[in-house]
């Protein structure tokens, strides 16, 4: 169930990326500001699920502390930094841009765009982290 949990999390964040980057540039300010907004007011509650959900994961997958040491928990370690990099710019939308755009910033929607569009990479990497992990390592080396 936790896994299922993950993967649902992770797959809603992924997708639920795409309409704030088109409206914001294609919907009035006020309109975009508005949807930024619900977004981020969903995205609060949902996308600490993740990170809980992948700290349980982490917890039954690792026999010990030592396993943080071997390749899978230096590829686990990255997935974490991967994470808290995706929530400083989360937190960089909501708290910056989305205000701003919901203010008629111009400039605020374009911040927004480069933003979500480094979260999209970042997402990517941290896939691709996981599958290297998850392909060639096990917790048990």
């Amino acid at each position: 169930m936790t896994l299922f949990i993950h993967l649902l999390v992770i797959a809603f964040w992924f997708g639920a990326l795409a309409p704030p980057y088109r409206i914001s540039g294609s919907e009035p300010p006020v309109v975009a500001g508005r949807i930024v907004e619900s977004f981020s007011a969903l995205a609060v509650w949902v996308v600490p699920a993740l990170f809980v959900a992948g700290l349980v994961l982490a917890l039954e997958i690792l026999p010990n502390l030592q396993a943080l040491r071997t390749s899978y928990g230096a590829l686990l370690i990255a997935k974490v930094a991967g994470f808290a990099l995706l929530m400083a710019l989360a937190a960089l939308n909501k708290w910056r841009y989305g205000p701003a755009i919901a203010r008629g910033d111009v400039v605020a929607a374009k911040g927004l765009r480069r933003c979500v569009l480094a979260e999209y990479v970042l997402i990517a990497a941290v896939l691709c982290v996981t599958a290297v992990m998850t392909t060639f390592y096990s917790p048990e080396e």
